[in-house]
Parts: C-alpha cells; sequence; structure tokens
C-alpha cells in the first residue's frame, strides 16, 4: 500500500485536481459531513455527554476530535509544495481500495495525536460548528494547485498527496460517525426526551 517517493524539495509535475477527481472528492467531503450531522442531530446533554468508560470518547469529543483533524489536514496541505515526489501514482481505485478502505476500518484501532486528543474545549453545539466551517475550508483546499505529486507521510498508511489526504479526511469523519453509531445503539445509552404534545 506504501507509496515511495524521492525527496526533492519541489515537484514540476504537481498538479491540481482534474474536474473529476474535484467532484468526487467535494461530493465526499460532503457526504461524510452530512452523515456527522444526521447522528448528532436532536441529542440531549445527556446523549451528548455519555461514555461507556472513562477512557472511552462520548459523541461531544468525536465531534471535537473531528474538528482537530481537520484543522490539522489544512495545515499538513500547507507543506506539501516542499514535500517529497511520489514516484508511483495510485489510480482513483486504488485510493478508494487502499486508503479509504484502511481509514474506516475500525477493527484496527489507532491512538490519536495528542493534538487531535479532545479535552472539552468546546460545548457540543460549538464543536458542530466549528466542524462544519472547518469542512467548508477543506472543501475550498480542493482548489489548491499541485495536490497531485507531493507527499506527506499518514502513520501506518504511508505516503499521501493531498487529494489522497483530503479523501482520508472525509473517511476519517465516516469511521467516527460509525464509532458514534455504536455509541448510540448501546443499551445504556441515554433516551431521548419524551416530547409532549
Amino acid at each position: 500500500m506504501t507509496q515511495t517517493a524521492t525527496p526533492l524539495a519541489s515537484n514540476v509535475a504537481a498538479r491540481g485536481l482534474t474536474p473529476d477527481e474535484r467532484r468526487h472528492a467535494c461530493r465526499y467531503l460532503r457526504q461524510s459531513r452530512q452523515a456527522l450531522q444526521n447522528v448528532v442531530q436532536g441529542l440531549s446533554d445527556d446523549q451528548w455527554s455519555f461514555k461507556v468508560a472513562p477512557e472511552a470518547w462520548s459523541v461531544a469529543e468525536n465531534v471535537e476530535h473531528l474538528v482537530l483533524v481537520e484543522q490539522m489536514v489544512e495545515d499538513i496541505l500547507s507543506r506539501l509544495p516542499g514535500a517529497a515526489v511520489a514516484i508511483v501514482q495510485r489510480s482513483d481505485e486504488e485510493i478508494e481500495t487502499e486508503v479509504l478502505a484502511f481509514v474506516r476500518d475500525r477493527s484496527q484501532k489507532y491512538p490519536a495525536p495528542p493534538d487531535s486528543q479532545p479535552t472539552g474545549r468546546w460545548t457540543p453545539a460549538g464543536a458542530l460548528g466549528r466542524f462544519l466551517v472547518a469542512r467548508e475550508h477543506s472543501e475550498e483546499l480542493l482548489h489548491t494547485p499541485g495536490l497531485r505529486g507531493n507527499v506527506i507521510p499518514l502513520g501506518p498508511i504511508g505516503l499521501l498527496d493531498g487529494y489522497e489526504w483530503l479523501l482520508a479526511v472525509a473517511a476519517h469523519t465516516d469511521r467516527h460517525v460509525a464509532q458514534i453509531q455504536e455509541l448510540k445503539a448501546r443499551p445504556e445509552f441515554p433516551a431521548s426526551p419524551v416530547e409532549l404534545n
């Protein structure tokens, strides 16, 4: 799965996205954003903060983590022009089967980087609002020149170019939507408040 790269400081072959790549990534970023909005819609304060164990993440902490990761990716992509150059480019099909499948696979657990650990710095509504703003920025990054070609490593996945990073951040949202769904499916998850007519 890992690409190889040369440690060149600039890549004259680096290019922006094709219209098809941009549409594909934009669609996926929007779909995963909507999935997150759907899974947290109407949650009570007790539901936002419910944890199965002290070390486990609540719904609110999952959303806070997503904000921090989204912001980290924006910073990572700003470093692409000076990054190594990929020797082999993956096709969109390979990206779907390798990169996105890996990120979405919840059978493998990886510790979140320290900078993306939730600390309760925002209210649930504040975290969700920040996520939506950060996701808008991610969509805008699809118009950045030179997203294809230069690569930056992403942990065990290996080297990713800018396009792959943006698809991976959408897949990362899907991963945490699944985590929130698992949390909501637990029998001890607080019941929704009864609405009075």
